[in-house]
């Protein structure tokens, strides 16, 4: 198991500081996501996955 995510592991922290300052920077501003009751679905991903290294990271898995 430890040979099979060795590689993701190893992309992790090579970006782990990347990846925080990629979330922190999306901390405190504010958010269209096309509505309250039913918000647009691209929007909501948008603002609940602001890494897009993270974001890469975790769809390579």
């Amino acid at each position: 198991l430890a040979e099979a995510f060795a590689p993701i592991a190893s992309a992790f922290e090579t970006h782990e500081n990347q990846i925080h300052e990629e979330l922190i920077g999306a901390q405190r501003q504010p958010q269209d996501i096309g509505g309250y009751y039913h918000p647009d679905p691209e929007k909501t991903s948008h603002a609940m996955r602001p890494s897009k290294t993270l974001n890469d990271l975790v769809d390579a898995l």
